[in-house]
This record gives C-alpha cells, structure tokens and sequence, in this order.
C-alpha cells in the first residue's frame, strides 16, 4: 500500500511540474483545450441519444457534471483564465449549463449542415470542445465565467 501511495505522489509532482511547464510557454490554452476536447468526447459516449438534441445534451451535461465533480473547481483554482481574475458572484450551473448546450447545438448542427461532422462522434466531439474552449478563452467568455468560481 505504501508503494502506491508513493507511486501517486511521484505522478502528481511528475503532473504539477508538466503542468508548470505548459504555463510557462503559453502552452496552458492548448492543454486545457485538449482536455476539454476529451472529456466532451467522453461524455458524448455516455449519451445515447441520436438526435440534433443530442448536441445540446452533451453540452448542458459537460458543463453541468463538472460542476458535480469538481472539474470547475479545479479549473476555477488552476486554470489560466482564472489567475488573475476577482470573484464576484455566485455560479449559476443550471444557466450556465443551458447555455453551454445551446453553443454546442449551434455548433453541431454547424457542423452537420457544411458536412464536418464526422462518422466518429467521438472525435466531432473532441473537435467542438477543443475548439470552443479556445474561442472562449480569446473571446474572454472564460474570465465571466472566473468571476463566478465559488
């Protein structure tokens, strides 16, 4: 039991020196967003829906169960965007949920209608979340959304 408990402790310095790194050569944009792009795809695989409203399912959810896991909390800690910004109000996840899966419906039909949603969902996914959190970051949606962190 020690030696996993050591092994964990030398994954997460192994893990907060990468991350460390990425920040200090502006890397941090493109490691979040893979991040993101990944766990939209993850939660597009629990969701069996087939419909456009699937893209509003997957986007109210990605945004919804970071809430419940702590994902935000973590993002709103360590995330860029986050640094240097002053909380001054509450988080509203409901709201905030619906409109994330209004942007991913907008975007997945986008996607759909020019033919670039691709036969993998998986990836289509990846692809939405990874880009729009890069479009949020350069838009500055990310630091409205840090003043809200809790």
């Amino acid at each position: 039991m020690c030696k996993l408990a050591n092994f964990f402790t030398l994954l997460l310095k192994k893990v907060n020196a990468v991350t460390k790194y990425i920040h200090n050569i502006k890397l941090h944009y493109l490691f979040e967003a893979f991040f993101v792009g990944v766990y939209a795809s993850a939660i597009s695989i629990l969701v069996p829906i087939k419909t456009p409203f699937f893209f509003f399912v997957v986007g109210f959810l990605k945004h919804f169960l970071a809430y419940l896991t702590g994902v935000h909390a973590y993002y709103c800690k360590y995330g860029h965007a986050c640094k240097f910004v002053k909380k001054t109000s509450l988080p509203n996840p409901i709201l905030e949920s619906i409109a994330e899966g209004i942007v991913f419906f907008i975007l997945g039909l986008f996607m759909k209608n020019v033919g670039l949603f691709i036969k993998y969902r998986i990836f289509s996914f990846f692809l939405i979340g990874f880009f729009l959190h890069i479009i949020s970051e350069k838009l500055g949606i990310h630091h409205w959304f840090c003043k809200r962190c809790t």
